[in-house]
């Protein structure tokens, strides 16, 4: 007996609406920033195939020529399932005859539409550090910087030991005779030698009568024992003398002499004597006084 005919196939139910996209996850840690590596070009996009559209599934036609393929998009999470599409009615059961051959497998059907770009996924975990590049080319030498300021002096440091003296060197070579000298000053005069044998000369002619000196008389000390009259201060004394000897009352003169001080000191030698001092019994000493 021949099989009875197949029922027709449903018709295919509407795809079921896009699911609710999930929560992002939380962005993981960042890993270390690898050496960035040149940047390619940008690729261009390919042309998204064109969807054919879904006809009424009836006997499985043949097999149309695939579209291109579009860029394919990060896998997005799975649609909730369409409503299943109502069965078709179930033809009458046949008389089973005998089992026929087995049909030759019909082709596959076109291709449905491509679905709706899925959300994009979290991000991947960061590749591998790439190779680091080659080294760039040395870039210009800067500019010199300002000079710095001058570092602090610094500590002496200690006097080394003294060297060794090193021998005496060999004899030099005598040197040329140097220039003459200069004429050396004249030398003082020396002592007059004695007076010759030789009769004397003739008197000289008077020489020129000079300024005259104020005289000053200054009136000393009285008394017994040594008295001085002082000519004072830039002055001094050429001479002096006495008054009130008598021998009736045996008042003798002593001495009479120039003195340094006021106490009677004599002045046997040099200039300018500020002192005349008497040393008598009883008597008044006077000075006879000139300015220096």
């Amino acid at each position: 007996r021949n099989p009875g005919l197949n029922g027709n196939t449903g018709l295919t139910g509407n795809t079921g609406d896009q699911g609710v996209a999930g929560n992002t996850g939380s962005q993981g840690v960042a890993g270390f920033t690898g050496a960035i590596g040149v940047q390619g070009n940008t690729g261009s996009q390919g042309v998204a195939g064109t969807p054919g559209s879904q006809g009424v599934q009836g006997n499985t036609g043949t097999q149309g020529v695939q579209g291109f393929t579009g860029a394919i998009g990060v896998q997005g999470p799975t649609g909730l399932a369409g409503v299943q599409g109502i069965p078709g009615n179930t033809g009458a059961i046949g008389v089973k005859g005998n089992t026929g051959t087995i049909g030759v497998q019909g082709t596959t059907g076109v291709q449905g539409p491509t679905g709706s770009q899925g959300l994009t996924g979290n991000t991947g975990a960061i590749g591998v550090q790439g190779v680091q590049g080659t080294t760039g080319t040395q870039g210009l030498t800067g500019n010199t910087g300002l000079t710095g300021n001058t570092g602090l002096i610094g500590v002496q440091g200690f006097t080394g030991l003294q060297g060794i003296t090193g021998n005496t060197g060999a004899l030099g070579v005598q040197g040329p005779t140097g220039s003459q000298g200069l004429t050396g000053n004249t030398g003082a005069i020396g002592v007059q030698g004695p007076t010759g044998p030789g009769p004397a000369g003739a008197t000289g002619a008077p020489g020129a009568t000079g300024p005259g000196a104020t005289v000053t008389v200054v009136t000393g000390g009285s008394g017994s024992g040594i008295r001085t009259a002082d000519c004072g201060v830039g002055n001094h004394a050429v001479g002096g003398g006495v008054t009130g000897l008598s021998q009736s009352n045996n008042s003798g003169l002593i001495s009479s002499y120039p003195a340094s001080t006021a106490a009677g000191l004599l002045q046997a030698s040099g200039t300018n004597p500020r002192f005349w001092a008497i040393d008598s019994s009883g008597a008044t000493v006077y000075a006879l006084c000139v300015t220096n």
